[in-house]
């Protein structure tokens, strides 16, 4: 069934492009305009063919009528909706079509809105940016594209016939732009497949240029000379179409808009920042994808022998069935084959155009009378050589695999992505052995080799250095330079990392490119450093003997820092992730950035999934990607970890921001298929504890089940005080102090700026981690973005009379090393030096601590320093530039502030909001 679309300001310039675009390719439009004589022109414009053959209806009405609109919306399939440029009401008309859109259950909504509809400066960006939210909120789904200047704006045929440019803006201002027809075949694209679009904002944009630059490029098209010439608005209004007979209103908002040309231009996302970039989208329910090296096809195989291959069938799905996997089935394009110079030199062929046309196919004729064959010169082609993925989740799938068609082919590999207990199941083996194929590739859960060499090189030099607090990774001692590798058995190879099948030439598995991991070779290239020979030499013995001391301390609490950078991953610091060892049976999590379950899996190995079932409790700071962006896939792997253990799940006790509740449940409903967000957490908002656990002396009174919930939970692994802190750093971000019934207390900053509060609760502490993303010095960056330096966070260490201070959480400019530079006195003015404190230590990836060991790890920062001494080096000549140029933070402004309003809008609430969130009306649902 061909799709309805209604187009609003249907004889605008866009739609003057895209609807002969539309009709085209077999879409019927409605062209929803204001008056009958623009009907009419529209009608002429696009040919009175389309509506005798009924593609094309026109619809003339009033926009801010509502039973007009309602009117318009009958039968419409897609609405693509324009708003009147420049419109004093063009928001109230937005939000009539969206609501009426709504109300006629249209299947998608296309909004074509404005490039940077932040820059509130401009009307018709202040106007499109309350259409756009109004939209996003409508619960339709939608599409809004963001154009940057049309070209055709720029009316190219008259300054070539002129040889003149007028602008009202400077030449020399970058301003981004698009061509018409560009931008009528993104719709067009989406038109196509609406569902693949469905929540999207694109940004359109061609290239940024200035005025001068688009002359020049008119000049080298039209052969002649363009002249630039700045002009007031006065003296081009009148020769502006939309501006002809136009009220003060639309003069006023034009004069503005060019006004803010002049100053900061209009640019965006160009092609220029991807210039190797090709975008091109194959959706599942078209033909087979074909490139220079492949063509591809997509098997959808469904359990229970429900098998779709066909574009009808795949055309029907609105959402992936939970039971629906993809095969892809992958083919070279036959290799011709090459012509011989041995063949042509037996032939007696000379090295001539003879040689050329023989390569082409043809056969020649020899000045002797010989005729030489094309084919008796040329060696043999290959022929295709055919791949197959194959997803095989479960055993659902086998007799649907068994009786599909992919039974009917030859492969040189199949590729399998399933559980190992699948691949080892007798029917699955039993299908693989009746398939012609000469290369199965077993890809499962059980590979246990290295993928970046990088963290167990730093990991073996710091055990090194100290094996208690560094330990050896899980999979360090079977990883040597004797990696063993499976055996083939039956043509079938275990995918490791790095892991290569030739296709061409057609060869066998090859694992000559296996991370292979040297200790060694590690240990030797860090004792070829003079510094840190010295500096850990001279420490060595006493760093021994604080070892032997802390053997005799308190096992518990233990830390294990699994993350300890900011922002995204480097291969020696991953982002935030701390695991807190509360007891034998209780494990407490404090943020969970991606790749936690990997950092898990390297430091435990085979006790990983006894690990992730004893996580009970996790704690999420803020809403930010760096620290909540592994919680999903740690959930999901824990509930798999009770399957294998044998043992009935326990749900997380989750400690969150408010609005992760939306996120967890989006993320819930698109990727699990067997259980909901409730099934596996129990959340718990950080809100609620502000004011500490709840007391319950009122049993029986008025505490609710919540509260009491709370208290027994905490309560079971011996923690008499949970409580968190509003800080400074987005909406909702908390800190965290707890307590232990043991004597042992612990605060961890999340991210924030320098917080009082924070330090009143975490008063005596024995240990704070704190965030220390900028070195000192870098104040001002720290500041506006909400984070502290390091000198801040030691400083909050002192003033909260935390026994030891762990700094965390370094910008990825630090990632072997922080520049823990030594404070400056500033008394009277004295520069000079003071020692370092003595209670505070840096963290890394894979650091194990116990409180007995913190006076040992203070001690190891010289240490550390001198290991990635290089490093340290270069910071400490970058500090000292910085300091010798009064002016450096003044050079820096624009970056500081690109931040500054990227974080704008997402402070914490005020104290108020504080002090009103912790009623307990506001305690956690769940």
């Amino acid at each position: 069934m061909t799709s309805k679309i209604l187009i609003t300001c249907a004889t605008g310039k866009i739609s003057n492009v895209l609807s002969p675009l539309l009709l085209k390719n077999g879409y019927k439009l409605r062209a929803f305009v204001h008056s009958q004589q623009s009907g009419k022109r529209l009608q002429e414009t696009l040919g009175t063919q389309h509506v005798d053959e009924g593609t094309l209806e026109i619809f003339v009405g009033d926009l801010e009528n509502k039973s007009d609109v309602k009117k318009a919306l009958e039968g419409v399939d897609i609405v693509f909706h324009i708003g009147p440029s420049l419109h004093p009401r063009e928001d109230s008309i937005g939000k009539i079509i969206i609501d009426e859109s709504r109300n006629a259950s249209v299947s998608h909504f296309i909004l074509s809105s404005v490039l940077h509809p932040v820059r509130t400066k401009l009307l018709n960006h202040r106007i499109k940016i309350v259409v756009e939210e109004y939209l996003i909120e409508s619960r339709l789904s939608y599409t809004i594209l963001e154009p940057g200047h049309f070209m055709q704006n720029t009316q190219i045929k008259e300054i070539a016939d002129k040889g003149v440019m007028n602008l009202m803006y400077s030449f020399e201002e970058l301003q981004g732009y698009l061509d018409l027809a560009d931008y009528a075949e993104v719709t067009l694209n989406i038109l196509q497949n609406p569902r693949h679009h469905n929540r999207a904002t694109y940004e359109l944009l061609g290239h940024n240029r200035t005025g001068r630059e688009v002359a020049q490029l008119i000049s080298q098209h039209s052969g002649k000379e363009i002249k630039c010439q700045l002009c007031q608005f006065e003296d081009l209004k009148d020769k502006i179409p939309m501006l002809k007979d136009a009220n003060e209103y639309v003069q006023d908002g034009f004069a503005r808009i060019m006004f803010y040309y002049n100053r900061w231009g209009l640019t965006g996302n160009s092609l220029e920042a991807f210039p190797n970039v090709t975008l091109e989208q194959h959706d599942y329910d078209k033909t087979e994808f074909k490139d220079d090296c492949f063509k591809i096809n997509a098997i959808a195989l469904r359990a229970n022998n429900s098998i779709s291959n066909t574009r009808n069938d795949l055309s029907q799905m609105k959402k992936f069935p939970e039971d629906l996997v993809y095969a892809y089935l992958c083919e070279t394009h036959p290799f011709p084959g090459s012509l011989s110079a041995e063949l042509c030199a037996f032939h007696g062929v000379p090295p001539s155009e003879l040689r050329s046309r023989l390569k082409n196919g043809e056969d020649i004729t020899l000045p002797d009378g010989r005729v030489i064959l094309s084919k008796d010169v040329t060696l043999p082609g290959e022929p295709p050589v055919k791949v197959l993925i194959l997803d095989c989740p479960s055993l659902n799938y086998l007799d649907s695999i068994i009786k599909s068609d992919l039974n009917s082919h030859s492969y040189h590999t199949i590729v399998h992505l399933a559980p190992h207990s699948i691949l080892n199941n007798e029917t699955y083996r039993s299908w693989m052995k009746s398939i012609k194929t000469t290369h199965h590739l077993f890809l499962d859960e059980t590979q246990k080799n290295v993928h970046i060499e990088a963290i167990y090189r730093y990991q073996t030099q710091l055990n090194y250095i100290d094996d208690g607090i560094f330990p050896l990774l899980s999979y360090h001692n079977s990883l040597k330079e004797e990696l063993k590798l499976p055996e083939s058995v039956d043509n079938i190879t275990y995918g490791l990392t790095s892991t290569r099948i030739p296709i061409r030439p057609i060869l066998g598995p090859d694992n000559s490119k296996l991370v292979v991991l040297q200790p060694q070779n590690y240990i030797d290239t860090l004792l070829e450093n003079e510094e840190f020979k010295q500096t850990f030499t001279a420490a060595k013995q006493q760093l021994q003997a604080m070892h032997e001391i802390a053997k005799t301390g308190h096992s518990y609490p233990e830390i294990i820092f699994l993350g300890t950078g900011s922002a995204c991953p480097s291969k020696p610091r991953n982002t935030s992730g701390i695991l807190i060892h509360i007891n034998d049976t209780n494990l407490f999590l404090l943020d969970c950035a991606e790749g936690t379950v990997g950092q898990i899996r390297h430091f435990y190995g085979d006790q990983s999934d006894d690990i992730l079932s004893r996580i009970h409790f996790a704690y999420i700071s803020h809403m930010h990607a760096d620290h909540l962006g592994g919680l999903y896939g740690l959930i999901q792997q824990r509930r798999r970890a009770f399957e294998n253990l044998g043992h009935k799940y326990e749900k997380l006790i989750l400690l969150c921001p408010n609005k992760y509740i939306d996120v967890g449940e989006k993320q819930w409903n698109y990727f699990s298929n067997k259980h909901s967000f409730d099934d596996d957490v129990h959340v718990i908002f950080n809100r609620t504890l502000t004011n500490g656990l709840p007391s319950l002396t009122n049993i029986g009174g008025e505490n609710t089940n919540e509260e009491k919930f709370l208290f027994e939970k905490f309560k079971s692994i011996g923690l008499h005080g949970v409580q968190t802190v509003l800080v400074e750093h987005i909406y909702d971000a908390h800190a965290l102090v707890l307590r232990h019934i043991d004597g042992w207390s612990l605060a961890f900053s999340g991210d924030c700026k320098q917080s009082n509060d924070f330090i009143q609760a975490g008063q005596n502490v024995d240990v704070l981690i704190h965030e220390a993303t900028f070195e000192t010095g870098l104040e001002v960056y720290a500041s506006q973005m909400r984070h502290c330096t390091m000198a801040q966070a030691i400083d909050v260490g002192r003033r909260m009379n935390a026994k030891y201070t762990i700094l965390w959480h370094f910008s990825q400019r630090y990632a072997k090393i922080p520049f823990l530079s030594e404070r400056k006195d500033e008394e009277d003015g004295d520069k000079k030096q003071t020692k370092r404190p003595d209670n505070v230590c840096i963290s890394f990836d894979f650091m194990r601590i116990h409180l007995s060991d913190l006076p040992r790890a203070c001690e190891l920062v010289p240490v550390f320093e001198s290991m990635f001494y290089d490093e340290w080096l270069n910071m400490k000549k970058r500090q000292t530039r910085r300091e010798q140029e009064p002016d450096y933070f003044a050079k820096n402004t624009r970056m500081i502030e690109s931040k500054r309003k990227f974080m704008s809008g997402r402070t914490s609430p005020s104290n108020t909001d504080k002090t009103q969130s912790t009623t307990k009306n506001n305690t956690s649902p769940r």
